[in-house]
This record gives structure tokens, C-alpha cells and sequence, in this order.
């Protein structure tokens, strides 16, 4: 008989690792390196804070007078008086305008929004009602500085 030759053992193929790309680090950001530039972040944040104050208390200010509207025509002696136009009664416009007033007011965003909201055309609209307003009432708004002769006692 012949003499067979052992098999040799056959080691199992293993299949070659993919190779990794090496991770890439996300550039650096460069530091600006004109001054001006870090001055001007800081102006435009000083200034927006102010402008958002402003428009704040405008916003509050017209919303304080438009619930005093509606309360005084709450009350028929007060709203005998207010918005007399030629010996007219208040009517029913004065409190659908002044409805409309409040609304606008309280839609207008409290932080900021980037969706095409545009804050301009809205305080024209605010102002034009509060405007109207005013004229429906007959109010007369004016600050009146304090009499500097007055002082504060208690």
C-alpha cells in the first residue's frame, strides 16, 4: 500500500482588517486677531439689551393703559365720560379696538426668534392701534415732569 501523505492543517484564512481612516480633529477656529471686532460684539450686545428694554416698556406702558381703558368702561359713571365725541357714548369700537390692542401686545414675542418674525412692521401695528386708541377715548397722554419744588414726605 501506498503511504499517503498527511494533509497538511490548513490554517483558517482570516479575513484583512479594513484599514481605518484616521479621525479627523475639526480644524481650530482662529482667535480674532482684530480688536475692533471683539469691541464691536460687545457694542451690539449693549445696544440690543437697551433697544429690548425699550421696546419692553413701551410695550408695557400701552398694555397698562389699555387695561385702564377697559376698566373705566367697566364702570358706567367713568364711561359716561370717556370717549365723548360731540356728546357721543363710548361705543363698542373703543373696546373691540381695545380687545385688539391687548392681543397684539401679548403675541408679541418675549425672546428672540429667527423665523422671519419682523419686529418693525409689528410695533407699527401696535402703535397705529394704540394711536386709535387714544383718539376713541379721547385720552391725552403727556409725561409731566415732577414739580421740582415738591419734595417727598411721609
Amino acid at each position: 500500500k501506498p503511504k499517503l501523505k498527511p494533509k497538511p492543517k490548513l490554517k483558517p484564512k482570516l479575513k484583512p482588517k479594513p484599514k481605518l481612516k484616521p479621525k479627523l480633529k475639526p480644524k481650530p477656529r482662529p482667535k480674532p486677531t482684530f480688536l475692533p471686532l471683539k469691541a464691536g460684539f460687545a457694542e451690539g450686545e449693549a445696544l440690543g439689551l437697551q433697544r429690548g428694554y425699550e421696546v419692553g416698556q413701551e410695550l408695557g406702558f400701552m398694555l397698562g393703559v389699555a387695561r385702564a381703558v377697559r376698566g373705566a368702561l367697566a364702570l358706567p359713571e367713568l364711561a359716561q365720560r370717556l370717549g365723548k365725541h360731540a356728546g357721543a357714548a363710548p361705543s363698542e369700537r373703543l373696546g373691540r379696538t381695545v380687545d385688539k390692542l391687548e392681543e397684539l401686545i401679548l403675541a408679541y414675542p418675549r425672546e428672540n426668534l429667527l423665523d422671519g418674525f419682523d419686529p418693525v412692521s409689528a410695533m407699527q401695528k401696535i402703535r397705529a392701534k394704540f394711536l386709535v386708541v387714544k383718539m376713541l377715548a379721547t385720552l391725552s397722554l403727556k409725561a409731566v415732569p415732577p414739580d421740582p419744588g415738591e419734595g417727598i414726605s411721609f
